[in-house]
């Protein structure tokens, strides 16, 4: 999953720095005519590119609650639709980070990537994908398993999947074949926490959304 490219490499929000905004979140149309139903959201500093439809959709879902559709044994709730996010990061405007997210009332579905100019055409690895789910005893220290698994992208993931299991209660499944080896500094820690703060920013402020 690449997610659709809804911008030019050369986004002039690309160099906004990355820093915690007490304003709520804005969004204003995009002047890119050859994406007319593009626009640009700012969540904590981070310029966010969003399909118009989806985030109609994401306005729909903000009005009704997952608070207020009990999930009842053997029935089941209306299916929601993917929402996809692309983003680049200060330090690194190289690389551009792509979500795919799925809000359910008792599961999260997220997939992760990266492109870069040179590779945005080309096909996306699978990566490692993982299953995380809250330890009701134990609540800090959420369960996971690796569905599958590839061993320079396994770690990221676990702990993006436990991490978010922790912090929504839910059941998260996370698929993740991001690489930040082209980034400015070649994929060093710092380059892949900065990405990680990000993506878990970004990622609890649209599951904050949808739960109303």
């Amino acid at each position: 999953m690449t997610g659709r490219d809804l911008s030019s490499s050369k986004s002039p929000h690309a160099q906004v720095p990355l820093v915690a905004s007490s304003s709520s979140m804005t969004s204003h149309p995009t002047s890119n005519q050859h994406h007319p139903h593009t626009f640009t959201r700012q969540a904590d500093g981070i310029y966010l590119e969003i399909s118009q439809t989806h985030a109609i959709h994401s306005a729909a879902v903000m009005a009704t609650s997952t608070s207020d559709q009990p999930i009842t044994n053997g029935v089941h709730a209306a299916p929601s639709k993917p929402l996809e996010l692309a983003f680049t990061l200060p330090s690194n405007p190289h690389t551009k980070l792509h979500l795919q997210l799925t809000v359910h009332a008792t599961t999260i579905l997220l997939f992760v990537t990266t492109t870069t100019p040179e590779n945005s055409s080309q096909a996306t690895p699978l990566g490692s994908f993982v299953y995380a789910l809250p330890d009701r005893y134990n609540p800090s220290q959420p369960l996971s398993t690796a569905v599958y698994s590839i061993t320079h992208t396994l770690d990221f993931t676990q702990r993006l999947a436990k991490l978010l299991a922790r912090k929504t209660g839910r059941a998260c499944y996370v698929g993740n074949s991001a690489s930040f080896r082209d980034s400015v500094q070649g994929g060093t820690v710092e380059e892949e926490m900065e990405a990680f703060g990000a993506i878990v920013k970004v990622v609890m402020g649209e599951i904050g959304k949808a739960d109303g």
